[in-house]
This record gives C-alpha cells, structure tokens and sequence, in this order.
C-alpha cells in the first residue's frame, strides 16, 4: 500500500495506467509517438500469393535541446515526433501540452522529461510539498522515493536530479 503512494508521490505526471510490459524497450525509452513496430502480409496482386513483413517506424537519432532545463538529450524520435516538436515550439513546449493522446504516447522516457520541465517550470510537486522537514526523516523519505523511481525502471541520473532539486528548494524555503 505504501509503495503505491509513494509511486503516485515520486510521479504525479505519469499518464500511464496499468501494467507496463516492456519498459525497456525503445518504445518506452525514446519518443516515438505512439508508433510502434508491425506485422502483416504483402499480397501479390496477379496470383493471391501473401508474403509475411514487417514496418518499422521511421526513427532517427537526434540530440533535442530543453530551453527549461538547459540541456541536450540523446533520444530516437520519429519523423511525425520532430514535425509536431517543431510546430509546438520545441521540445519542453512538445511535453509540457497534456492532451490525453500526447500523454499516451510519450512512454517512459518522455514522461520523466516531462516531470522535470514541469518541476522547473514551478508546478505542484508532491513528492517536495510532503518532504519531512528535519534532515534525517527527509533522509529517509528520499530513500524510500529513490527505491520507488528505480523499480519504475527510471534512470539514477533522474533521482541525482531530483535529489539536487530537493536541495536548492530547501536552502530557498530556509532563507526566506
């Protein structure tokens, strides 16, 4: 029950419901748009004769720039990915736009993007509105988060960069 909390605390922005199959796979990793490989048949016209293939979705390797947080990220994005990043604006503007079908298809990776521009942006952050505010309750508070973040298959790069931000927020909070 208290991961379960502590799930919804360390993400509030994840769209994702239910059980997420494959979390290491490209799909979840990159921003892909909800376009994922399939499978069917060629079928010649003249003798009805079918032939078994595959589409791949057209994805190419880009470093994509976040004016937010001030810095570059390796990701694979399709085609249809980096012409709506590029009519939305760029790519914080391309995450931070919460229609029901953006959201479906970030994944994984693109959610925790997603969670960082809106925490710098200065959205509600439960996981920093109920941070415990003596140093060793704290302390074990991110623990617990940094166990959580790490079983939902999230990168430690991510909790260092939560954890620095826990850090500038309580030296803000203290000198005010």
């Amino acid at each position: 029950m208290a991961s379960k909390l502590l799930r919804k605390l360390a993400y509030p922005t994840l769209p994702v419901k239910g059980k997420i199959y494959d979390p290491f796979s490209k799909f979840q990793q990159n921003l892909y748009g909800g376009s994922k490989t399939e499978a069917g048949n060629n079928k010649i016209p003249k003798f009805g004769h079918k032939t078994r293939r595959v589409w791949i979705p057209n994805g190419h390797s880009k470093w994509l720039y976040s004016n937010v947080l001030e810095e570059k990220f390796h990701l694979y994005v399709t085609s249809r990915v980096l012409r709506t990043i590029d009519k939305e604006g760029g790519l914080d503007e391309y995450l931070v736009k919460s229609t029901p079908s953006r959201l479906k298809s970030l994944g994984l990776r693109g959610v925790e993007l997603r969670a960082l521009v809106l925490h710098k942006l200065g959205a509600k952050n439960p996981i920093l509105e109920k941070l415990p505010s003596d140093s060793g309750a704290q302390k074990r508070y991110l623990e617990k988060v940094k166990d959580v973040v790490l079983k939902l298959n999230r990168s430690k790069k991510l909790y260092q960069q939560i954890k620095s931000l826990v850090g500038k927020e309580r030296s803000v909070n203290t000198s005010v």
